[in-house]
């Protein structure tokens, strides 16, 4: 994501000086009730919802959106000074825009959403080239400096695709190792590789030294940054491995029952391990990486890509890291041959989930 730094040229500033003053009473508000409800001990935006929506409706006029943004801009700031044991005392905060929801673009004017049915018109004054990015654009910031006023608008940041794809590129995840695989067009193997992913022990060790030190009486926050940690690793590794063979299709399966199926896999126990979230992540940022060399990241159905051979295309048996197939007595490595089978598998009519905003797929 690149930031797109706009001044405005406004007419009617009073709307907005409204708009800037509720909204930042509306983060007052919200940081208030995290406070005396003692939220902040562990911060839950479900819970905050609860507590404040449709009262904080009831005291402002400004639309929903800014209700909605101001909650979660107070939640991430209770969240950031938790390391410092601090509790936020904000200033003057910019204010979030939604796009098409709060604030909507057209050519070189802007118009921005303050109460429902109203709204102020304000023309964009910056570099030439910005005007011709409006398509990437995704949520902005207001903010208001000296008197003057600036939007701060957040673009994607990717290249075009590069024309029709040469290769086809089908990446398995599991709980310990990444399994990618690339076919042509014409569905020839050209290569394969295995990553390590080793999610299960990973939060397993984190899980038993949480709960060790909450023994003790003290407060474990490293599990969040070896995760991330994790996370940006193992997708800079696969987006550097993927981008050699661009222009690429990356096809990777839909998420939908994944939990399920992991948890049937590997059985209660595992629930933990199990957690889509991380996943979820990883599919997210590896489609931010990719999308900066012009290759897509879409998705195919599931079904049978680890039960059936790639060679001959007839159900075998998985036996551990070991696929065998009876027909053709194949034996291979079965997180392979599922990455074989999911390249070579076309989309499914979920359609692309190329952009990273796009929550279809979360």
């Amino acid at each position: 994501m690149r930031t797109l730094k706009f001044k405005l040229k406004v007419v009617e500033t009073e709307k907005l000086d409204y708009l800037y003053a509720e909204f930042n009473r509306l983060v007052r508000i919200h940081l208030n009730t995290i406070r005396q409800s003692r939220l902040y001990l562990n911060p839950n935006k479900n819970v905050l919802h609860k507590l404040t929506y449709h009262w904080v409706r009831s005291l402002t006029d400004l639309h929903s959106n800014y209700v909605t943004a101001a909650r979660d801009l107070a939640l991430e700031m209770v969240k950031a000074s938790a390391k410092h044991r601090v509790f936020p005392q904000p200033g003057e905060v910019p204010v979030r825009l939604f796009r098409n929801k709060t604030y909507k673009i057209e050519g070189r004017r802007v118009q921005i959403v303050t109460r429902p049915s109203e709204y102020v018109v304000a023309e964009l004054l910056g570099a030439e080239e910005w005007f011709s990015q409006w398509d990437k654009a995704e949520g902005a910031l207001l903010i208001r400096r000296d008197g003057e006023w600036y939007l701060h608008v957040a673009v994607e940041d990717g290249a075009e695709p590069a024309g029709e794809p040469k290769y086809y590129v089908g990446i398995d995840f599991g709980i310990d190792r990444v399994a990618v695989a690339v076919v042509d067009r014409e569905r020839h193997i050209v290569e394969s590789k295995l990553f390590p992913l080793n999610v299960s022990g990973l939060r397993l060790y984190l899980r038993n030294a949480r709960r060790e030190m909450q023994r003790r009486g003290r407060s474990f926050r490293r599990e969040r940054a070896v995760l991330k940690l994790l996370l940006e690793e193992t997708t800079r590794a696969l987006a550097d491995y993927i981008a050699q063979f661009a222009p690429a299709e990356v096809r990777i399966e839909y998420l939908k029952g994944l939990r399920r199926r992991m948890l049937r896999e590997y059985g209660g126990d595992w629930r933990y391990v199990a957690s889509t979230a991380f996943y979820r992540s990883l599919y997210r940022r590896l489609a931010e990486k990719l999308s900066r060399y012009g290759i897509r990241l879409v998705e195919v159905s599931p079904k049978d890509t680890s039960t059936v051979c790639h060679i001959c295309g007839k159900r075998g048996i998985r036996d551990g890291r070991l696929f065998h197939c009876l027909h053709c007595n194949l034996t291979t490595d079965a997180d392979i041959n599922a990455a074989i089978n999911i390249a070579r598998r076309d989309p499914a009519l979920k359609g692309e989930v190329s952009s990273p905003n796009n929550r279809d797929w979360l």
